[in-house]
């Protein structure tokens, strides 16, 4: 167990600080460009704000998805490179605990796993205190209890992130972190056997993806289900039949 965790650590310890400075930007651009909208809204002609409407509006203008999407693929890109070309200390480690390949891609799957469920949950309770931040300047005559649920059911980026009851999205949500962590390991997988992956261009189509959550779902969610399912079942029969391994260990 100890030499596991030992990888693990070695795993994380190579995008960790870059992910969480990269969490930090995100957050800091997106607070920046909703407040502007919203403050747009207050100094506008309309006297006061309406409502659960007026959510969507400024969370829209605001286009804080696309800096959610951006980011998603800037982190996809981090865990994609870690352990790409070890160096000479890390790559030692790895030997001398003499973990195999498919172990480590386990390991480092779990770990991407990780990050995306906490990239997730940062982006639900951003967009959470966004709506609260409205809902505190809104006119107390046209906002309830019910405003912010209202916006995470109309909108579609807040629904794609928290679809509330909308079991299609909530699965399609699980099935894509379950595949962009196996496509980013298997990205560093392959290139360090100097082979390709096109799991990228796949990442690239997931992040944008993860941007649309109609209500009941649609097409895209029954695609983005044989894309996750296909996929993972090659990455992971790949790694497990050893293809285009020449070592027994990482190397």
């Amino acid at each position: 167990m100890k030499k596991y965790l030992s990888v693990f650590y070695l795993t994380a310890r190579h995008s960790f600080y870059k992910i969480i400075a990269l969490m930090t930007l995100s957050g800091i651009v997106q607070y920046l460009l909703f407040q502007k909208e919203l403050t747009a809204l207050l100094n506008s002609d309309i006297s006061s704000l309406t409502g659960y409407r007026d959510i969507e509006r400024v969370i829209s203008l605001s286009a804080i998805n696309i800096v959610f999407a951006v980011t998603v693929a800037a982190v996809i890109f981090l865990l994609s490179v870690t352990a790409v070309a070890f160096g000479s200390e890390c790559n030692y480690t790895v030997n001398r605990l003499s973990v195999s390949e498919s172990v480590y891609f386990t390991l480092q799957s779990f770990y991407n796993f990780l990050v995306l469920i906490f990239i997730l949950g940062f982006e639900i309770v951003l967009t959470y205190i966004f709506t609260q931040k409205y809902i505190e300047s809104a006119n107390v005559c046209f906002v309830s209890n019910q405003s912010v649920f209202l916006a995470y059911y109309r909108n579609e980026f807040l629904h794609s992130i928290l679809p509330l009851s909308d079991i299609l999205i909530w699965i399609r949500n699980a099935m894509q972190i379950f595949t962009l962590s196996l496509a980013a390991s298997f990205f560093s997988y392959k290139q360090r056997r100097g082979k390709r992956s096109i799991a990228v261009i796949f990442l690239t189509i997931f992040s944008i993806i993860w941007n649309s959550g109609n209500v009941g779902g649609d097409l895209t969610v029954i695609i983005t289900y044989i894309l996750c399912v296909c996929m993972s079942a090659y990455i992971i029969v790949y790694v497990k039949n050893g293809w285009g391994e020449q070592n027994e260990y990482v190397d």
